[in-house]
């Protein structure tokens, strides 16, 4: 495994536990480096994707082309944590939703 690729696997999930530590904690340092900003664009990127009804496929390669270099595994875990942070603490119901995409149609 290239090196590049063993410290792509290690930090995966660190930006996130960063975002939630950033939320909790109010300190911006954490969020201020441009890594996490780049990480935070890439889950607002996705959000907007999910927010436009793109399928998860469509989303993970409208990821991937816009960060060439990005892998598919980085790629499903920014939209898991996309779709987590935007969306995981949401106490609406799923047929509310169905009726508002319904509405939408």
């Amino acid at each position: 495994m290239g090196t590049l690729k063993k410290l792509e696997n290690e930090l995966e999930g660190v930006h996130y536990s960063m975002l939630q530590e950033y939320l909790e904690t109010g300190n911006q340092g954490l969020v201020e480096n441009s890594e996490m900003i780049l990480y935070l664009e890439q889950l607002d990127k996705v959000r907007g994707w999910h927010y436009s009804l793109m399928t998860e496929s469509k989303i993970l390669k409208a990821l991937r082309l816009d960060y060439p270099s990005m892998s598919l595994k980085v790629a499903k875990t920014r939209y898991a944590d996309a779709i987590n942070y935007f969306y995981g603490d949401t106490t609406i119901k799923k047929k509310a939703y169905r009726n508002m995409i319904g509405d939408e149609m």
